[in-house]
């Protein structure tokens, strides 16, 4: 189910005296419109694997769901030769999303 399709159902809800099917069309378009305004999450991604991991532009993530953690490992082609050194990791849209996706896996299957 998408936040779209949550958002309508929850919509729904405010109008009980509209027909099903004038009802649903009502809170489809509300729903559609929350989210062309920015106003509703993306959906999450799923996984590209059974891992589960998500591969989002060059970088792995993965829950580690009995520490309730989320890792994310990528290759530094720099190595300068001088120890650690601070990072810092520019991330895109779907870099974070996969992320949000890792931890929200991470809660559902905490023990």
């Amino acid at each position: 189910m998408t936040n779209i399709d949550r958002a309508t159902e929850l919509l729904w809800l405010l109008e009980p005296h509209l027909s099903t099917s004038e009802c649903d069309d009502q809170a489809r378009e509300l729903a559609q419109a929350l989210a062309d305004a920015g106003l509703l999450m993306p959906d999450l991604p799923e996984p590209d694997n059974t891992y589960p991991e998500w591969l989002a532009g060059g970088a792995s993530i993965s829950p580690v769901p009995d520490a309730g953690e989320v890792t994310i490992e990528w290759e530094d082609r720099e190595d300068t030769g001088r120890g650690t050194m601070a990072r810092i990791k520019y991330l895109t849209t779907d870099q974070v999303l996969a992320i949000l996706a890792a931890a929200s896996y991470t809660e559902r299957n905490q023990e």
